[in-house]
């Protein structure tokens, strides 16, 4: 009942299936931000805001602030937060695992070069990132290591789906804040769909410049809704973007099945 006197029921669940992609991926952290949004959106129109279509000023004068407002307000902030925490939590649990066996008085008595990570700078102040660790020492993984001569095949993999992505974001920015004569349930549609949108675009840029860019692909197909609107957006304003979105999927499906099913760098 508590729960939902404070509207945070649906956050309590997203939240469990978001701790559940966290304990497999680590970037399931990134879904903090969808709680976060929405616990935010209860009491501001962020979105709204955002796009242009409440302006600050005119939104503080509808403000009616109440000791009982006030308290409602710092639970349900505080019901996010502990949620976020929930989040990660399966994160940190495999960071003390990992930090039990190979930073040990014995494995470090031994010098197993496995322990190296044991030095790195903790991961939000508590334990040593050894997946960090691995990504960069093994991986090359980290800002702009990937921005080699060498990787320009990689990167030209990706550009159909940075592209798409890019393009629907500026698209959908550009629709949603230039058009003032739009009705009602497009403004409000725009609003429920900002954080996706901006989810997608983060996504986009963050592989762009610290990830394995061939990975780019599947990894935002596999994470955002917003790319297949952004795909039947345009397919629907031409023939020939139908017929351009509709090959490169298929195409991506056949090839792709083909290269990475005999180890060539195709994901």
């Amino acid at each position: 009942w508590a729960l939902e006197a404070l509207g945070t029921s649906g956050l309590s669940l997203a939240a469990l299936i978001f701790a559940a992609s966290s304990a497999v991926r680590s970037n399931g952290a990134i879904s903090c931000g969808f709680l976060l949004f929405t616990a935010a959106s209860d009491f501001v129109p962020v979105a709204d805001i955002l796009l242009g279509k409440v302006g600050v000023r005119d939104w503080l004068r509808t403000v009616r602030f109440s000791p009982r407002g006030f308290v409602r307000l710092v639970a349900s902030a505080a019901w996010a937060v502990m949620m976020c925490a929930l989040v990660v939590l399966p994160i940190l649990a495999v960071q003390l695992h990992g930090r039990r066996v190979w930073c040990s008085s014995e494995v470090l008595a031994v010098g197993s070069p496995h322990s190296a990570w044991c030095k790195e700078p903790l991961l939000f102040g508590v334990v040593p990132n050894f997946y960090g660790h691995i990504q960069a020492e093994y991986w090359n993984q980290g800002f702009l290591r990937y921005w080699q001569a060498k990787q320009l095949p990689n990167f030209v993999l990706y550009a159909p789906m940075f592209v798409l992505v890019a393009r629907g974001t500026a698209n959908f920015f550009v629709q949603s804040i230039g058009s003032r004569k739009q009705r009602k349930e497009d403004i409000s549609n725009s609003s429920k769909q900002l954080v996706y949108v901006v989810h997608a675009a983060i996504l986009a840029v963050f592989v762009l410049l610290c990830m394995h860019v061939q990975v780019g692909t599947r990894f935002l197909a596999a994470s955002s809704p917003a790319v297949f609107w952004f795909a039947a957006e345009q397919a629907s304003l031409s023939r020939v973007g139908t017929v351009l979105v509709c090959w490169y999927f298929v195409a991506y499906l056949l090839i792709g099945t083909l290269l990475f099913t005999n180890f060539y760098p195709w994901t």
